[in-house]
């Protein structure tokens, strides 16, 4: 991807909850899910049903949703990384260490529905780089 590893494990950290939230199953299994992404209609993977909030016109709204599911955490990074190869998200990809332009090429290419979400992972990796 061209990007820092520090600024995927910060996306990781930020939809995970520093992984006290992870996605789980009905039966209570974790999803290794660590980056929120969704099963939308193309995915042919395992999926599990989850309690989101989404951001639309309105504002938030709470909503259930259908997240993919994996074998490993290792399995969730390896998606990530073809997803965001996408040329959906080219404004993303080569961007170094540069958080701001990455977060900017996520929230380009519509990763998340959340108006604060570049400004949440900027955040998250200054604390990372202050440490």
């Amino acid at each position: 991807l061209g990007v820092a590893p520090e600024i995927l494990t910060a996306q990781a950290a930020l939809e995970s909850g520093w992984g006290q939230r992870p996605l789980r199953g009905a039966d209570g299994s974790d999803s290794h899910n660590l980056f929120g992404l969704k099963a939308g209609a193309g995915y042919g993977g395992a999926s599990v049903a989850a309690a989101t909030t989404e951001y639309g016109a309105q504002g938030a709204y709470a909503t259930v949703e259908s997240f993919r599911r994996y074998d490993s955490a290792a399995e969730s990074f390896r998606d990530v990384t073809r997803l965001l190869q996408s040329p959906r998200y080219r404004a993303a990809q080569g961007t170094g260490a540069d958080v701001g332009a990455y977060a900017a090429g996520l929230v380009q290419g519509g990763y998340a529905t959340d108006p604060r979400y570049a400004e949440k992972l900027q955040a998250v990796v200054r604390g990372l780089r202050q440490r």
